[in-house]
This record gives C-alpha cells, structure tokens and sequence, in this order.
C-alpha cells in the first residue's frame, strides 16, 4: 500500500504497471485516467473513484502501465496499485445500513440479488432527480458489458442519472444501493 499527498488540482502522475487498482482511503473524490500501451494498440480509461472503490483491469487486453491521479481537495490517499489483487478485510463483512428521513420511520437498504451473469440486472433506473447512489457489491460485477464494462469490486459511487446495469462475476452476488436525490 501507497500513500500518496495529493493538492488540489495538481495532477500526480505514477508510472506503474498493473491489472488491478484500490483506493483503501481518501478524504474526498479523485479522478483517476489510466493509461496502456502494448503492441497491438493502446486503451485507457477516466473514472472518478472514491474509498473503498477497487477496480479490476484483468479483462483488459494488456496491464495499465501509468494512470494520473487528481483531487479536488488538499489530502493524502492510501492505494494499491500492481499486478496482484489487494484486499482489505476493513472493507468485507455484514453491514447494515440504516436511511432516516424525515416524516417517515427507520428502514433497512434492500438487498438485490443478481444471478444473470450474461446479460446482467437493471440495478438502477433512470431517474431525474438522482444525484448520485453508493452501490455496495457482495462480489465482483462488470458496469455494462463484460467485453468492453470495468470490473468493480466492493462498492462504487454512480453519479448521473442514467440506469446502470451490472453483470456479476458469480450468481448470487448482493447489492445494496443508496441513492441521494435533488
């Protein structure tokens, strides 16, 4: 595990190779682009991530071999980043998470379970007023399509308002979403 001081606005570039990426903690968002070149082409990829967040590039054609971290904000984030998977128990175990909100009583997050591991599960709808939903995964889903969708393990932050569909890995696995509204 990395740390890593990042300013605000200041791009820190880090030329390593791997297939797989985790931030195990960070104060606020960063944008991250990585970046692959090899004999037959090149690929990249720019994605916002937060803590917690892992990504899975072993679908990928070749290893990233740098990637560009910025922060909005002056912190310090702790990452992995390299050929071998990281994990962080931290991260794994039974959770509840309880929503209050205001005119209505406590309620526990549903839980949905995707068992369609070729074309996947609608997750998330289309919706105007969403602004962004925390998606908490059992296991490893794809975002889209397991041809051309990145590996998300963990959990993930979806900020737009489109449907997001996700393809797991295995049957079974779980997701809990929470979803903040305009």
């Amino acid at each position: 595990m990395k740390k890593l001081v990042l300013k605000a606005g200041v791009p820190a570039d880090i030329g390593l190779t791997g297939r797989f990426f985790r931030i195990f903690s960070a104060q606020a968002l960063v944008n991250i682009d990585f970046y692959s070149s090899y004999d037959n082409g090149e690929w990249s990829l720019s994605t916002p991530l937060l803590a917690g967040i892992g990504l899975n590039f072993s679908s990928r054609p070749a290893p990233y071999t740098k990637f560009t971290i910025v922060s909005d904000v002056d912190q310090t984030i702790e990452y992995f980043a390299g050929l071998d998977i990281a994990d962080d128990d931290r991260l794994s175990g039974a959770s509840t998470v309880t929503v209050n909100s205001t005119g209505s009583s406590s309620q526990t997050l549903p839980i949905q379970t995707l068992n369609d591991t070729v074309n996947g599960s609608q997750v998330l709808s289309f919706s105007e007023n969403r602004k962004t939903a925390l998606i908490q995964l059992s296991g490893d889903c794809y975002v889209s399509s397991v041809d051309d969708g990145i590996l998300v393990t963990g959990a993930m932050e979806w900020e737009n308002r489109g449907a997001l569909t996700l393809i797991p890995v295995n049957a079974g696995t779980e997701v809990r979403i929470l979803e903040e509204f305009s």
